[in-house]
């Protein structure tokens, strides 16, 4: 009686098998849209680790340094100087009534 191989190559599993195990990749996103990067030049540091865009098209940014706001056409910095708990925001949430919490190691609220 052979003993099963359970390391088998995944190029003699049945087509649907391979499938789940290794999904096709995406389509191609060219021709989707505009990619524009930003960095310290456009008036964001580096060190983004999160973002939120609420429901009047503001992108929201958390960072190592604080807390950005894009419109579009800016950037506009929030920090501890401004009233935020602290610099470092790890966390964005928009909740039913609009309010933006900040997540700092401190919870904040938004108006």
């Amino acid at each position: 009686m052979p003993t099963p191989n359970r390391h088998k190559d995944s190029r003699n599993l049945p087509i649907q098998q391979h499938q789940l195990l290794y999904p096709p990749p995406p389509p191609s996103v060219e021709g989707r849209g505009i990619w524009r990067t930003y960095d310290i030049t456009d008036g964001l540091p580096s060190g983004v680790l999160c973002l939120l865009q609420d429901r009047r098209g503001y992108l929201w940014i958390g960072t190592f340094a604080g807390l950005y706001r894009y419109d579009g056409a800016e950037f506009i910095s929030y920090t501890v100087d401004d009233g935020l708990a602290g610099n470092c925001i790890a966390a964005l949430c928009e909740d039913q009534e609009g309010l933006l919490w900040i997540g700092t190691g401190f919870l904040y609220c938004y108006v």
